[in-house]
Order: structure tokens, then C-alpha cells, then sequence
């Protein structure tokens, strides 16, 4: 790379330090594979990258959170071959040989929005960095199982904390056979443990008759309860605890799988996505893609081995206990080591840089290297001008504006593919605002992801149903409205027709004038209806499209002559319309005049817009 997009390339981890996010070597690279392809260069080679990164006298690499420590063992390396012999004696005694039938079973705690440190690329001078986590802390419970064959784990167990197991958790993501419980504290309970082995002996085809398998378990008091060991031995399961304070030792999925699935990327990738609400629905979403990547097989298979569990070997966990117990012993002997921050910045990032002087009596004072856009094209355009009759000072001058101007263009170019990554994940994030569900599935217990997703079905089938119903009843209510506006204008026409030809009697036997006006007849518009009136009959326009985005091919057509006869007596209190005092005259469908429009009591009309809205959440199928 040239000397501008190595400063443009530094200038960029520093934005990102800035923003209390720091890149990460993936995204430096991306960086460079990027200024090089606007070069039409071919991307450089991860060597390359890695030789650059090390040699290079701006950057180098730091974890933005320590590892934890190490938990302090209490047992010794006696307690530790009994614990051996008795789970060799145990595997003998019911002829356990084969790694498929020994099983590994943890709870591990998530905090859903806290994530664990990642290498990022900084200055040279800054040895530490605390990035900002999403505001949601909320802890929850997952239950994962393996075996020492190295199969698929079974499918975990989701414990959240709180009273209702929510809509929006269960994920098109999922496969179907996780199962999603809550409890108040989100940590497992005697209940959930029974329930968890429920789904581990219909996964494991347990059953008295089988052949026994063996599950190595912590000492968590749920798995001393009477009812748990009790059905375990129904089952032909053999629950082996493992001694307290020496599971990083011995149990498989704390020595080899939970570690790197605690240090996933899944929320890494939210954040440098400005995800900056990582949720429970989150964390559901993200499941399956960090299982796929944490539970491979050689993963499992080497977590029993390296644990001594299977292939059954003292010798490998009395290795890993003496070497966790040095480096206790090398951390209280020497205690924590410090870092200084370095003096500062180094500058020289090539040995042809120009050396700019200070000296107040310098006859040449260079400018500062433009920073903005705004700056580049001022200098620019100042010199440009000049550019035919330049003498050596103003070419220096020059060339030093051309540099800054290189380095701005190449850092702007990196901004610009943030500045697009910020915008796609504003559209998501307002998509998944839109678009997100408060709907409550299921009150307590437990569920599979599987059986949340037909209840979920069942429920957006059962809206749908009752949102077509209802635009059914709106439209025959509209549809109501207008056959009883119809009639009381025939009413009133015919009243005023009779009032009429009475006024033309009196005038006629009076021998009086008639006046031109009242020799026009009043138009009943019952018998003669105009083309508003008869277009005033049909199903309104927008209630009917709404009725159709709800059902597109309903079984019967919406009308004026086929609408069910569900009435409306308390929408159309209003329209009252007291019959029996006329005599003879035709009514518009043969009987308006007795016209019965009842409803259901405590309804009310509603509007296009407000079945618009019931639209939005249904599911159509």
C-alpha cells in the first residue's frame, strides 16, 4: 500500500476506537481488500495481512476484556483418582463400553447483552479498550447435552426469566425441536429438570428395557431430588455427579464446547451492526447459527477426551488439574502484570516522509494536511489555478495538499461503507420494530419451538377468521345504513307527494292559480332510483377491498342481494323508522317498509382503516 492508505488505514482504526467499538483484524482487511479494489488490484493474501499487521509500527493487536480467571480447586490429586476409579467401576457395573451411550448434560448462563472481549486492531500507545454492550442484561438458562461420539447435541432447553412465553422468541430460525420454558429467576427448577428429562429420554430412545447409558451431571441440587433419580433408574439412566469445583476439569462441556460458545460472535457482529438492542428475541434468532458453529464433532469428541471422560483417562485430567493449579500458583507468586500506556504516537510510517520544521525563523511554513472535504477542494482549487507558473516552494506546497487530499479520498471511502452499513441496519431495525409481536403464547411450562409455531399458526388463523368476520358485518352494516337511507327518503318523498296533490285540491276547488312549481311531481326514489342511489346500495368500495386483502377469493360474492342479514339495531338507532301508516306503493326489494335491521348488541361500525389495521398482523396463507 502506499503511504496515504496506510495513514488512511490508521486514521480508520482510530475512528472505530473512538466509537468504543475498535476493529477487529477481519475488518482491517476488509479495509485494505477494499482501497485495493478501487485500485483494481487483487486483494493481498491473509499472510501478507498477518506479516503487515506485525511489522507494522502504528498498530497491533490487544483482547478488549481479560479472560476470566481460572476457579480456584479445593480438591486434591487424590480426591481425583477416587473420583476415577469410581467412575471406571460404575461404567464396568453396567456395561457401558461404547461412547454413545455416555452423555454429558450442563446448564450454562447467558447474559444476553453482554458481550465477551474480541482482538481488535489499535494505535500502537493503547494497551487497553472497554467497548459499550446493549443496555439488556437480562440473564437466562440453556441446557445443552452431548455425547462422547461425537453426535449432534440434543436440542437445548431455553430457560427465560418471567411468566409467559412471548410470540416473538420463536424464531423462523429455529429448527422446531428446541424447548423454550420460563421460570421467575430464568435458572433452572425441580420442575424444569424433570421436564428436561422427559426430552432427553425421548431423544436418547431410553427406556426400561434399553440398554443403560450413563449422564455425567454437576452437583446442582435439582439433581438430587428423589423424583429425578428415582425416573432416571426407571429408565435405565445412571446419574454420575462429578465432585464440586472441579468441573473445568472434568465435565466435557465446560472443558471444551461451553467456552467458545460463550465467546460467539453473534453479538459482536449486532454490535458492529449498531444492534445496540440485543434482545431475548435476538439471542432466539442467533441460536441455531451458534450451535452450528460451537457443536461440531471433532469439538465434542476432543471435550471427552481432553476431560478423561471417554476414553477414560486419569492421566489427561491430572494434567489439566496440575496445570490449572500452576497457574494459580504463578498468579500469587508474581501477582498481575501492569501495562504503561506508551509516550505517544510514532510517526514514522516511511523513511521518505517529509520532516516538517517548527522553527518560528523558517522561511517555509507548510500548512496542515487538509481533513474534510471542504478543506481539499479550498486548497485545491486555490492552487490549481496556479498551476502553470509554480515555483519549486509552491510544488512542495502543493504536493503536500495533493498527499492530504489522497488520504481523505481513501478514508472517505471507508466511511462510506460504514456510513452503508449504518443505513442497512437502520432499515432492519425499523423493519423489525414494525414488524415485532407482543403476543403471549403460552402462560408458564415449557414448549417446544415446534408446537409455539402451530399454537402461533393457529392463533393468526383464528385472527384472520375473526377480521374477515368482522368486515363481513361492516359491510353489511354499511350496506344497511344505505337501504334505510333509501327508505326514509321514499318515506319523506311519498309524504310530500301526498302533501302535494292535498295543496292542488284545495287550490282547484278555491278556483285559484296553481303555481307552475307544484305541477311537477316529487320523484319517489324508492320506485325510481337514481344512478347515486343504486351506486349508494352496493358494499362501499374500501371496505370491500379490505375484505378482500383479508380472504382474495371468498366463497360467496359481497352484495347487496346475498349479504347475510346480520342487522344493526344499535348502530342504527338513528334511522327509527316507523312503518304502518303508509298505504299501497312499491318498496325497494319488496319489503323496505318492514325492513328488520337488528345487530348484535355492543357492536359498532367500523371503518376501513380500522380493518385496514386488523390486517396487518394476519399471517396469510
Amino acid at each position: 500500500m502506499i503511504e496515504a492508505q496506510e495513514l488512511a488505514v490508521f486514521r480508520f482504526s482510530l475512528e472505530q476506537l473512538e466509537a468504543g467499538l475498535g476493529a477487529t483484524p477481519s475488518i482491517i482487511y476488509a479495509a485494505i481488500c477494499h482501497l485495493r479494489q478501487q485500485e483494481q488490484r487483487n486483494p493481498p493474501s491473509l499472510v501478507w495481512f498477518q506479516q503487515w499487521l506485525k511489522r507494522n509500527p502504528t498498530l497491533h493487536t490487544i483482547k478488549t476484556k481479560p479472560i476470566a480467571n481460572v476457579r480456584l480447586t479445593t480438591h486434591s490429586e487424590e480426591d481425583l483418582k477416587t473420583f476415577f476409579v469410581k467412575y471406571q467401576n460404575t461404567l464396568s457395573k453396567y456395561g457401558i463400553r461404547r461412547a454413545k451411550y455416555i452423555y454429558n448434560m450442563d446448564e450454562s448462563g447467558v447474559r444476553v447483552g453482554c458481550p465477551t472481549g474480541e482482538t481488535v486492531v489499535v494505535p500502537i500507545e493503547i494497551k487497553e479498550l472497554y467497548t459499550a454492550s446493549p443496555e439488556n442484561r437480562k440473564s437466562i438458562t440453556i441446557i445443552e447435552t452431548i455425547s462422547a461420539d461425537g453426535s449432534p447435541p440434543l436440542p437445548p432447553v431455553v430457560i427465560c426469566p418471567g411468566e409467559k412465553i412471548m410470540e416473538d422468541w420463536v424464531h423462523d430460525n429455529l429448527s422446531g425441536a428446541e424447548v423454550i420454558a420460563v421460570s421467575q429467576t430464568g435458572y433452572t427448577n425441580e420442575s424444569i429438570a424433570l421436564s428436561w428429562l422427559d426430552h432427553f429420554i425421548k431423544h436418547v430412545g431410553a427406556s426400561p428395557k434399553a440398554q443403560w447409558h450413563i449422564l455425567l451431571i454437576d452437583g446442582h441440587i435439582t439433581h438430587h431430588k428423589d423424583d429425578f433419580i428415582l425416573k432416571c433408574h426407571e429408565y435405565h439412566i445412571v446419574p454420575f455427579v462429578f465432585p464440586s469445583h472441579l468441573t473445568h476439569v472434568l465435565q466435557p462441556l465446560d472443558v471444551g464446547v461451553f467456552r467458545p460458545w460463550k465467546h460467539n460472535k453473534a453479538i459482536h457482529n449486532a454490535l458492529h451492526s449498531l444492534d445496540m438492542e440485543y434482545t431475548i428475541s435476538s439471542f432466539f434468532r442467533d441460536l441455531s447459527a451458534i450451535r452450528d458453529q460451537t457443536f461440531q464433532s471433532h469439538t465434542i469428541k476432543n471435550s471427552f477426551k481432553d476431560s478423561g471422560m471417554f476414553p477414560v483417562s486419569f492421566k489427561r485430567a491430572l494434567k489439566k488439574m496440575r496445570h490449572y493449579n500452576a497457574r494459580r500458583d504463578l498468579k500469587k507468586a508474581s501477582g498481575l502484570p501492569t501495562s504503561a500506556m506508551a509516550s505517544g504516537l510514532q510517526s514514522n510510517i516511511s523513511e521518505g516522509a517529509t520532516i516538517i520544521s517548527t522553527d518560528e525563523d523558517d522561511e517555509l511554513e507548510l500548512p496542515v494536511l487538509p481533513s474534510t472535504y471542504f478543506e481539499c477542494q479550498k486548497g485545491m482549487g486555490e492552487w490549481i489555478d496556479k498551476a502553470e507558473t509554480f515555483s519549486p516552494k509552491s510544488k512542495a506546497k502543493f504536493q503536500q495538499w495533493a498527499e492530504g487530499t489522497q488520504i481523505c479520498l481513501a478514508e472517505a471511502q471507508l466511511q462510506q461503507e460504514s456510513y452503508r452499513a449504518v443505513q442497512s441496519r437502520i432499515k432492519e431495525e425499523d423493519k423489525r420494530r414494525k414488524t415485532k409481536s407482543r403476543r403471549v403464547i403460552q402462560k408458564g411450562g415449557i414448549i417446544t419451538a415446534a408446537d409455539a409455531r402451530l399454537r402461533k399458526n393457529e392463533k393468526d388463523q383464528k385472527q384472520k377468521l375473526a377480521a374477515i368476520k368482522k368486515a363481513r358485518k361492516d359491510i353489511q352494516i354499511a350496506v344497511n345504513k344505505a337501504k334505510a337511507a333509501l327508505h326514509r327518503g321514499g318515506v319523506d318523498a311519498r309524504k310530500a307527494e301526498k302533501e302535494r296533490k292535498k295543496q292542488l285540491h284545495n287550490i282547484q276547488t278555491q278556483g285559484g292559480v296553481i303555481p307552475p312549481e307544484m305541477l311537477i311531481a316529487i320523484m319517489d326514489p324508492e320506485k325510481n332510483p337514481t344512478p347515486e342511489d343504486l351506486e349508494a346500495l352496493q358494499a362501499p368500495p374500501d371496505l370491500l377491498q379490505a375484505l378482500l386483502i383479508l380472504e382474495p377469493n371468498p366463497l360467496d360474492t359481497v352484495s347487496t342481494g346475498d349479504l347475510p342479514q346480520s342487522g344493526a339495531n344499535d348502530e342504527l338507532e338513528e334511522f327509527e323508522i316507523i312503518l304502518g301508516g303508509e298505504q299501497g306503493g312499491s318498496h325497494l326489494g319488496g319489503g323496505c317498509d318492514e325492513l328488520d335491521i337488528d345487530s348484535d348488541s355492543g357492536s359498532s361500525f367500523t371503518s376501513c382503516d380500522s380493518i385496514a389495521r386488523n390486517a396487518d398482523f394476519i399471517t396469510f396463507n
